[in-house]
């Protein structure tokens, strides 16, 4: 997993929620490979994942899944753990007989002209295999739109993808960039309600992804990012992505 080594905070390369749900699809596939992953709900980081091995031997991770329901598709329950059992995220799979389709579209923002950089070194860290923010729209009160690189376009080797890692991150950024605009100071990403899935894998070409959101007080917003193709076509979407103000980040004033 070498471009880890550009999600890196204080010199020291960090899972992202992303890949937690990339070896979640992949082992839910492996454990029912003659099931279509359907969505993920309930998506807990419930500690973050410091890679202190990756310069040297690496890091162990275990995914533990298990079945807990079953009948024309399955719920699955899923846990990333450490070889000494600490459990870093949690979340429940569904599965079903065919991959479903979404006849929804993305919504349709007002925005203004986006101003200021993108990847600025502190709200947005990441190094250049993590920098997939392609083009940005525009950005308001309601949110924001943006092209994004996929996992094939940036290059990252990892064998069969099921889900769209780097576009899926690029949302994230997202909402972390859209939280800088509403709430004035740069926050975290906490958890994610739940994603759901309308393609198996990671396309070719690029991906727009387009974010609406809502303020919940002065120190923290809730998102929901929907993801596309160049024709338009729904790929991922992710609800109630929240976002909290970070520790000594200023708070703007509520009305």
């Amino acid at each position: 997993h070498p471009y880890l080594g550009d999600h890196t905070i204080a010199g020291v390369p960090v899972v992202p929620v992303v890949m937690a749900l990339e070896w979640f699809a992949r082992a839910a596939s492996a454990l029912h490979p003659e099931l279509a992953l359907v969505s993920f709900k309930d998506i807990k980081v419930l500690r973050g994942i410091k890679l202190t091995g990756f310069e040297n031997g690496g890091d162990w991770l275990d995914v533990h899944v298990k079945d807990v329901s079953n009948g024309h598709g399955t719920e699955l329950v899923l846990e990333l753990r450490g070889r000494d059992g600490a459990r870093y995220y949690s979340a429940t799979a569904q599965m079903a007989d065919v991959t479903q389709s979404s006849s929804r579209s993305a919504p349709t923002l007002v925005l203004d002209p986006w101003k200021g950089e993108i990847y600025d070194g502190h709200l947005l860290f990441h190094g250049h295999d993590f920098q997939v923010i392609q083009s940005l729209e525009g950005v308001s009160n309601e949110g924001i739109a943006a092209t994004l690189s996929s996992t094939h376009q940036v290059g990252w080797e990892g064998g069969r993808w099921r889900t769209d890692p780097a576009a899926l991150d690029g949302g994230l950024q997202l909402a972390l960039l859209w939280s800088k605009h509403v709430l004035g100071g740069a926050s975290l990403p906490m958890s994610v309600g739940q994603y759901n899935t309308y393609f198996d894998g990671a396309p070719r070409g690029s991906v727009k992804a387009t974010l609406h959101g809502q303020v919940k007080g002065s120190d923290r917003a809730t998102a929901n990012i929907v993801f596309t193709d160049e024709a338009g076509t729904m790929l991922a979407e992710m609800r109630d992505v929240v976002t909290v103000l970070r520790p000594g980040e200023p708070k703007l004033a509520q009305a």
